[in-house]
């Protein structure tokens, strides 16, 4: 399902919530545990007093001024609804006869936060719903992430949804009305009802999972957009919450959907998709010889890069691949060629199992004089053959 597609999807829906009687405004859920806030917008209607009654957005001061400012200034940021009522009524009955004040907030901001393409925040006109917010912030930046938002009250309650269910089933209940103070986290939960797909995969994170429908590791591979081509399928890793850990071959899975390998996640688990890796060892000039692990389509040289490069002695010109497969086969390498005349056909890729060698000259032997000769190789023999 396509970004677009849920974008039109969420409008038709939030038509149909206009005449959808349990997606009514509620003045009383709006209010309870909220108190105002600079940028909400308040309808204020004093019964038989048109001049006094009207639309008011609330700015950075936090109060309003009834009737031109005649008056005077009323702070009501910090109040709920019914304080800021009984605040008007007093204020007011210097001026009116028992006046009978309703007040109910008909714009508020939201916060909206997580996987979207622009957090932050946002109005929202009463009536409006949580996928409402989460469009104003430019759409969900990847399908999966609609299977799991956290909407938290103004009284801090938090409230798990999965606005995918209202996009594909129309259940109205994944979709709650906004109210003032609302925050809105697309794709996480900080209850923590996520698995992790990670390594080789174009999309490496953390996933909600859905309750309704917990996922498979084909989906969660489907979510992460799959592997990338340095990736060994063969040997994926699903590593449980608990510690427990089962290689997946992937590619019999991709071939296979319904495999019994498909395997259920639960919030916690992992999935970790390996690099393809070869193991090699390298000998004589160079810094770290000994045995490595490296990336499928490494050269000879990157080889000893990995080693810590060529030593000052190193022999560029008379260097060796030994290779495993076929076993015993020598291949002659002058990395002279690939370094000082950019010759990359004299650099050959390394296979699993290969050792190289890269010659190093041999230390200078000491100068020999006549007495040493005497002592070393004439005298020994002379006193051989005393005995």
């Amino acid at each position: 399902m396509s970004r677009s597609f849920i974008l039109f999807l969420a409008s038709v829906a939030a038509m149909a919530a206009l005449v959808c009687p349990r997606q009514a405004f509620s003045d009383q859920a709006a209010s309870e545990g909220y108190r105002l806030r600079p940028g909400d917008t308040l309808e204020i209607t004093i019964s038989g007093e048109p001049a006094y009654s009207g639309t008011f957005l609330l700015g950075a001061a936090g109060t309003i001024l009834l009737a031109d400012g005649a008056v005077g200034e009323i702070p009501v940021v910090g109040l709920t609804l019914e304080e800021a009522k009984t605040r008007m009524q007093e204020s007011l009955a210097e001026y009116l006869k028992d006046p009978a004040v309703s007040v109910r907030i008909t714009k508020f901001r939201v916060t909206v936060s997580g996987e979207v393409q622009n957090p932050g925040s946002y109005e929202i006109t009463a009536g409006e719903t949580v996928m409402d917010a989460i469009n104003r912030a430019g759409g969900a930046k990847r399908e999966i992430a609609l299977a799991r938002v956290e909407l938290t009250r103004a009284t801090e309650e938090k409230i798990l949804l999965e606005p995918q269910g209202f996009l594909e089933k129309g259940d109205n209940s994944q979709n709650l009305l906004l109210q003032p103070g609302d925050e809105v986290l697309v794709g996480r939960s900080e209850l923590g009802e996520e698995y992790k797909v990670s390594g080789a995969v174009k999309f490496p994170g953390s996933y909600p999972v859905s309750r309704t429908q917990p996922p498979r590791l084909f989906d969660a591979l489907e979510a992460a957009g799959r592997w990338t081509e340095e990736a060994d399928p063969r040997r994926a890793l699903l590593i449980r919450k608990d510690g427990g850990q089962t290689t997946i071959d992937l590619s019999a899975l991709d071939s296979q959907p319904g495999n019994i390998l498909n395997l259920p996640l639960a919030a916690g688990d992992e999935i970790f998709v390996p690099r393809k890796t070869t193991q090699i060892t390298v000998q004589g000039g160079v810094n770290n010889p000994g045995e490595y692990l490296v990336e499928e389509s490494t050269t000879f040289l990157q080889a000893v890069g990995k080693a810590g490069g060529l030593k000052s002695d190193a022999i560029l010109k008379e260097c060796v691949l030994v290779r495993a497969k076929p076993q015993g086969k020598w291949l002659q390498v002058d990395l002279e060629k690939v370094l000082r005349k950019g010759d990359m056909k004299a650099n050959p890729v390394v296979q699993d199992g290969d050792m190289l060698w890269v010659a190093e000259r041999e230390p200078a032997r000491p100068r020999r004089d006549a007495w040493d000769v005497i002592r070393n190789t004439i005298a020994p023999v002379l006193w051989a053959l005393s005995l």
